[in-house]
């Protein structure tokens, strides 16, 4: 061990089992140091949030700078990770969650370009994954979605 010490407050990834833990043994290269005033419990969240978002976003869904996505449950740990994840990556981000205050004022905070609150939309409604500004696009994700549902996906955002 190099660049840790016995005292040391640190947090790590695991593979294959231990994560829960209290105590595990893990290599040095998958440990790093939790800063002071963040808890031992959010350092231990941070790789699973963000690791899942990165992986997400960067191996499966390849975005790339000015492309939309569309983050649903983003006001969840994965969620909020995801939506700053892909505004790092330069994505146009639309954000639904379920509520309005906090968890709009919290998505703004992280970076989201549009919030939509999912408990305002017509409960029959199906979210579209068409494209929020006009043009491009690989045509990937589409659902059917009566106008009058998409319009008000529109004026919410």
């Amino acid at each position: 061990v190099r660049g840790l010490k016995v005292g040391d407050r640190v947090a790590g990834v695991t593979m294959g089992g231990g994560a829960m833990a209290e105590e595990c043994v893990i290599p040095e290269r998958v440990c790093f140091p939790v800063p002071a005033g963040v808890s031992l419990a959010q350092a231990a969240a941070f790789p699973v949030a963000f690791g899942t978002a990165h992986l997400a976003l960067t191996q499966y869904a390849r975005v790339t700078p000015g492309q939309t996505v569309l983050v649903l449950g983003a006001a969840g740990g994965v969620g909020l990770a995801a939506v700053q994840v892909a505004k790092a990556l330069g994505a146009i981000v639309v954000a639904v969650a379920n509520g309005s205050g906090s968890k709009m004022r919290a998505l703004e905070d992280a970076g989201a370009d549009h919030r939509i609150d999912a408990s305002t939309l017509h409960s029959r409604a199906v979210v579209p994954a068409r494209e929020v500004e006009s043009g491009g696009g690989d045509g990937g994700l589409e659902n059917e979605i009566r106008e009058d549902d998409y319009a008000g996906l529109k004026a919410a955002a």
